[in-house]
């Protein structure tokens, strides 16, 4: 089945390759005759289903001074693994799955956290009339990248347009490391405006609501003291490419939270990697600002600041600056370095994060 499959692809080796793969060919000439229609079946269903995965190993250390309980560090290391498969129903429909596990230990200490194999994805996706639908479990990120990261939700998304596109979705926020028993309740909608090639507007907004009655809405990893039970969540941006190399993205966001609802981010990036060309590279600057309760999980590196210890409440928001950059040493490989200085935006805290990351994609 092997030789056969590869005989239907000869077409695209090299000379050498097909050279062994006529030698094979010429070996298992009579079992290959014998497969006949069994080849051809299986072919069609392995070109029907594809898998996919990454590998992320990365490293964190910050350092926190001016806090209540004095000086204090934290360093982590991390490894996380991805494996996707993604199969055709039809010509209009698929169906992907994605698991994930993940690894943390503390550098120098004896703390760990080893998680259970995770389902981050599963769902059906595909056409109905001029509506894209998804249905099941997928991971959604906010067009701005700063209310939500990767956060998977079970529900259903319904999406229209193609320069100007609109995503309408409601479901069960789920967070294994933060809400494991999925009880926040989100209805969201989104817009990206593809103006021309050089300039792009986005927005969203998001409700959020607990179905536990008696308890906050969970925000940035904590509970909020607002005393609400449902939180409105609004982000708004825009990127625009100078000219092949330079590109500047403003992002503002808000809630309606009690304090510290709201946030900012520009950045300014210049070149841009591709994961299929090794030696390209990218580097960015900016200076974010985030309240604590103006995102739910953000993709933003510094979302809090503990102004006790490291560990425990109270928390306040952060505000500086980063440096970020990236380069791809080989084909679909990936480094990636974040340096940033960060401080309390109510308290005199300071921040200073470091991260160095590898990751494989497959």
């Amino acid at each position: 089945q092997i030789v056969a499959k590869a005989m239907a692809r000869s077409d695209k080796a090299d000379a050498e390759t097909k050279a062994t793969i006529d030698k094979l060919a010429t070996e298992f000439s009579a079992e290959i005759e014998n497969l006949g229609v069994r080849v051809a079946k299986l072919e069609k269903k392995s070109d029907n289903l594809k898998f996919d995965g990454n590998l992320r190993v990365r490293y964190i250390n910050e350092k926190f001074s001016n806090g209540f309980l004095g000086d204090a560090s934290a360093k982590v290391q991390q490894a996380r693994y991805r494996l996707g498969a993604t199969g055709e129903v039809n010509e209009n429909w698929i169906v992907r799955a994605q698991f994930q596990g993940t690894a943390d230990s503390s550098v120098g200490g004896t703390a760990k956290d080893d998680t259970k194999v995770t389902l981050n994805e599963a769902y059906a996706k595909g056409n109905l009339g001029q509506a894209t639908v998804t249905l099941g479990r997928w991971m959604q990120t906010s067009v701005g990248d700063v209310i939500f990261d990767e956060d998977s939700i079970d529900g259903i998304k319904v999406g229209f347009g193609n320069q100007l596109k609109a995503n309408v979705y409601f479901g069960n926020l789920h967070i294994d490391e933060v809400n494991t028993d999925s009880k926040d309740r989100v209805f969201g909608t989104e817009l990206t405006w593809a103006a021309n090639k050089n300039f792009n507007m986005f927005g969203s907004y998001n409700q959020i609501k607990t179905r536990d009655e008696g308890a906050a809405v969970l925000m940035n990893s904590a509970k909020s003291s607002t005393g609400k039970n449902s939180i409105n969540l609004y982000e708004i941006g825009a990127s625009y490419k100078f000219n092949q190399d330079w590109k500047l993205t403003g992002i503002f966001n808000k809630s309606n939270a009690d304090f510290q609802s709201n946030g900012y981010k520009a950045e300014v990036q210049y070149k841009a990697i591709d994961l299929n060309k090794a030696g390209t590279w990218q580097v960015a600057a900016g200076y974010m600002k985030t309240g604590v309760n103006s995102v739910y999980d953000t993709g933003n590196w510094v979302g809090r600041i503990n102004s006790v210890a490291l560990g425990a409440a109270p928390y306040d928001g952060a505000k500086g600056w980063y440096f970020d950059g990236a380069y791809v040493p080989a084909k679909n490989i990936k480094f990636r370095t974040i340096y940033g200085d960060f401080k309390g935006i109510d308290t005199s805290v300071k921040d200073r994060y470091y991260r160095a990351q590898v990751e494989f994609f497959f």
